[in-house]
């Protein structure tokens, strides 16, 4: 069987498009619907701004059941049917006549996304590659951050010529369209099954992980995972704190004019932490797969710290630039790290368990901190207090992944 063909890369394709759809459109645009929303419906924005951490948190509860369903259910059919209740669910929020339907209708889209998202698009990946894999995790999750960064003005526009309705039904529809490939193209959910390899495997590396399968399969105390072990604890903890200091990236903007700089260099921030959003996810997968998950997870967590202290001192614009870029390392840190940390300690029948609870975990993380670095800055009236925070954090964070490279060195 071969172990590398065009295949591959049209179904990690796939895995991209699905990830831009759930988090490019899904997610990462959702800024630009919140003021003509608060117009519409004459509410304020705190009280609209309420669906998009509902679409998170719907995301978050459903990723308790992706692993049962996708046992149970063809992976392209529940790719299909969660597609079109997630774009109806979007289609219709633009014609939602008042909050509480826009919140019921942004918690159905949310879990119904999860099913095409990152823990579903991380799976076939993890199916279908083992060499190269830090690599194929990257690009999946940069996609997420180039889509929305394209999406972004283009739905802005559309807003503003053609309305908010028919912005919301045309991202429906992008978003069905983007997840065309995944459902319509004539591939499995294992490679083995299309009489392929995982790209860069060998057939003896498939069918120890097969005797593995089979063995765990049918011997329960293999199956259930221990929950109360060292690596399981550190990446709970991980998986919390780092996705929460994502939430500081959004308040880049009037940090700076906190710290008495322009409006226009609040903008230019919150771009540098964007480009880094793409360039970090993509370097952490490359640093990973020549030097090690942990050397890449304490490469990003260094440029974050780094970040950081340039933005505490904030004494020139060139400081706060290149803080923010540091700042902006946390995405690929809170999305292509936890998962190649987590399959770094668990194989893929394991990792299905245990990444659908880091992902919920973090999902909570990161909805829980956008409260609560606005909260900080209502009681101080500065932006101090969330830096240090922040910083604090991340120095936990990075003493923890040094302790998990201990572990293993220790336990070989």
């Amino acid at each position: 069987m071969k172990n590398k063909s065009i295949k591959h890369w049209i179904v990690l394709v796939a895995a991209c498009l699905m990830m831009g759809s759930a988090f490019g459109i899904n997610i990462n645009i959702n800024g630009i619907f919140l003021a003509p929303l608060s117009e519409s419906l004459n509410r304020p924005m705190a009280d609209i701004s309420f669906f998009v951490t509902l679409i998170s948190m719907g995301m978050a509860f459903a990723s308790f059941v992706i692993t049962p369903i996708f046992d149970r259910f063809s992976f392209k059919t529940v790719v299909l049917v969660s597609t079109i209740i997630s774009c109806v669910a979007m289609a219709l929020m633009g014609m939602a006549p008042n909050a509480l339907t826009l919140y019921i209708l942004a918690a159905i889209r949310g879990f119904s996304a999860a099913f095409f998202g990152p823990v579903a698009s991380q799976y076939l990946v993890n199916n279908w590659f083992k060499e190269k894999h830090g690599m194929a995790t990257s690009i999946v999750f940069s996609t997420a951050g180039i889509i929305g960064a394209i999406a972004s003005p283009v739905f802005t526009s559309i807003i503003e010529n053609q309305g908010v309705q028919f912005a919301f039904i045309l991202s429906a529809i992008s978003m069905a369209a983007m997840n065309a490939l995944a459902i319509f193209y004539n591939y499995s959910y294992h490679p083995e099954y299309d009489g392929l390899l995982p790209y860069g495997a060998t057939e003896e590396e498939v069918q120890v992980q097969a005797s593995k399968t089979s063995t765990s399969q049918g011997t329960e105390a293999t199956t259930n995972i221990n929950y109360k072990t060292f690596p399981f604890l550190v990446l709970v903890i991980i998986g919390f704190l780092i996705p929460a200091v994502t939430a500081l990236v959004q308040h880049l903007a009037p940090m700076a004019t906190d710290f008495g700089y322009t409006a226009s260099l609040g903008a230019l921030l919150i771009s540098s932490g964007m480009i880094a959003n793409i360039v970090s996810k993509l370097a952490i997968g490359a640093i990973a797969d020549a030097k090690g998950v942990i050397f890449g997870k304490i490469t990003m967590l260094a440029a974050m710290i780094i970040g950081i202290v340039l933005l505490i001192l904030h004494s020139n614009t060139a400081f706060m630039v290149i803080g923010a870029f540091g700042l902006g390392c946390v995405y690929a840190l809170s999305t292509v790290g936890m998962s190649l940390l987590t399959k770094r300690f668990y194989d893929n029948q394991q990792f299905a368990k245990v990444y659908p609870i880091i992902s919920f975990i973090g999902n909570m993380g990161a909805a829980l901190a956008i409260s609560m670095y606005g909260l900080s800055y209502d009681v101080t009236q500065s932006y101090m207090l969330a830096l240090w925070t922040s910083l604090a954090l991340v120095v936990i964070c990075l003493a923890l992944v040094i302790s998990l490279d201990r572990y293993l060195k220790a336990n070989h």
